[in-house]
């Protein structure tokens, strides 16, 4: 089980009051550029996935991290390429420094398999070179990225492109909810249906 955090202070606070979910053997990180996220810990990942690291690490938990592409709004807000400064600022490399795992939240590119593979290689390349042998990289999908319609053969192009340059892959399945208001309902059989025509099942 993993427990969904937004916010590293949420995380220390939870732990510290022994509300923190039972089970949960890993803890995913996701900062992004919203409300969830404290300000402070959205101008300095690099600080925050740290911390977040040794407390998980303290507490016999893994650490999954995945700093979002927009996170470059505030880091490099004239940037006129969202891809290309969330490379150039090297979040993959930030995160792969601390974390266990990383995820490269590229899910907003599956439509276009070609730009997804550019983007993930690039960015697993970089989590690779600054975590050393022991860091774990996936790439995220969604059956709905920000409400927006992908079909299955999408979805398996986006895994065929990049599979073998990621250990995997964090497919989420959106709803409306205050974290995508723009989504609509969850469509798990669109996960479903990918992964029986990767596995062939």
């Amino acid at each position: 089980m993993v427990a969904d955090y937004k916010s590293y202070a949420q995380l220390a606070s939870d732990l510290a009051q022994g509300v923190f979910p039972t089970g949960a053997r890993a803890v995913l990180y996701d900062d992004e550029s919203w409300g969830f996220t404290p300000v402070e810990e959205q101008r300095d990942p690099s600080r925050y996935i740290q911390l977040a690291a040794q407390l998980c690490h303290q507490h016999g938990l893994l650490l999954i991290a995945a700093p979002a592409m927009d996170l470059t709004t505030v880091l490099s807000p004239n940037a006129t390429s969202r891809r290309a400064a969330y490379l150039d600022l090297g979040l993959a490399a930030v995160a792969a420094r601390s974390a266990d795992v990383v995820d490269i939240q590229a899910q907003s590119l599956e439509a276009d398999s070609a730009a997804y593979r550019s983007f993930v290689a690039s960015a697993a390349q970089q989590a690779r070179q600054a975590g050393g042998a022991h860091v774990r990289v996936l790439a995220g999908l969604s059956t709905g990225p920000a409400g927006k319609t992908v079909t299955s053969a999408q979805l398996t192009d986006a895994v065929t492109a990049t599979r073998s340059v990621v250990d995997g892959f964090w497919m989420n399945v959106p709803g409306q909810s205050a974290e995508c208001p723009t989504c609509t309902q969850p469509l798990p059989g669109l996960a479903v249906t990918v992964l029986r025509a990767l596995y062939h099942l």
